[in-house]
């Protein structure tokens, strides 16, 4: 669903006609809504408590992605080469784990002493040095390794609306009423004024259906809290996007290029009493 329209350059940027969206909840938040302008804004980490939410709005992977390297038959890395596979792993951030998953799906404690463990913190010693000697490394894979990168979002305050209203897809999350947000962006204007010394608005985003895992030479395109698995394409979700106020900096935002910094404050859902977003909105009706 396309919101603007873009010229030739950004003097030829223009306004469409603005599409409304859809927010699914039960008959009395509803109520809440048009009465004091109650809304939840909701985290990104909230959502991976499928026990919570239930697996049509819990997601397990939600704000996570995965880069998988291998090679096939098996081979030698020599990190000081310029290979696809070595430039790969040197951009890497390597932390020193507790315990590995080897290939025969055993879990070794590299905090006990063994020759296995011996040989893997020395290895994991090395590759946490700056500078890292690069050209005395080399990883050896055999045909069924893998090297599994994780990216994982920081936290995010999100609001999440549908695209279009789809019924059935509101009685699977277990609602009975939605609201039509008519002018979204003057609804998150006003949800941005109550929130401002919470999180900082960074933007609505359509959810990006794909993948959550790709291989090293096919990286993902969108940050991963934009994008959900082909499972919940259905949805149709849009995701309005709030950064926590204490991790803001010039270089964040809602797009590929965002610097992932997980060291942040842990952040809880925030219930708000926003009157002034009530004049954008009506009950639907189908």
């Amino acid at each position: 669903m396309t919101r603007t329209r873009i010229g030739k350059n950004r003097g030829e940027m223009k306004q469409r006609q603005e599409a409304p969206l859809y927010k699914y909840l039960k008959k009395a938040h509803l109520e809440e809504f048009f009465e004091n302008g109650t809304v939840k804004i909701g985290t990104l980490y909230e959502y991976r408590d499928v026990e919570s939410h239930g697996s049509v709005i819990g997601d397990r992977d939600e704000g996570l992605q995965t880069t998988e390297l291998s090679l096939p038959g098996g081979g030698e890395i020599d990190l000081a080469s310029p290979s696809p596979e070595a430039d790969f792993l040197r951009k890497q951030e390597i932390t020193i784990p507790s315990e590995i998953e080897l290939s025969d799906g055993l879990i070794l404690d590299l905090t006990k002493p063994s020759p296995e463990a011996d040989g893997f913190n020395r290895m994991f010693k090395q590759l946490s040095t700056r500078p890292v000697p690069w050209e005395k490394m080399k990883i050896v894979l055999d045909e069924e390794s893998q090297i599994i990168e994780h990216t994982s979002s920081p936290d995010l305050y999100i609001y999440c609306f549908a695209g279009e209203y789809n019924e059935s897809i509101m009685k699977g999350f277990g609602y009975d009423s939605c609201i039509e947000i008519v002018r979204p962006r003057d609804f998150l204007k006003s949800i941005s004024r109550c929130l401002y010394h919470q999180g900082r608005y960074k933007g609505l985003v359509q959810i990006r259906y794909t993948n959550k895992s790709t291989h090293y030479r096919f990286p993902h395109r969108s940050h991963p809290a934009t994008t959900k698995d082909h499972a919940y394409r259905d949805q149709d979700e849009w995701r309005a996007i709030w950064a926590p106020t204490k991790m803001n900096d010039p270089a964040y935002r809602v797009q590929p290029g965002w610097r992932l910094d997980t060291n942040q404050p842990p952040i809880k859902p925030l219930i708000l009493n926003v009157p002034k977003a009530i004049p954008y909105c009506r009950v639907h009706t189908s």
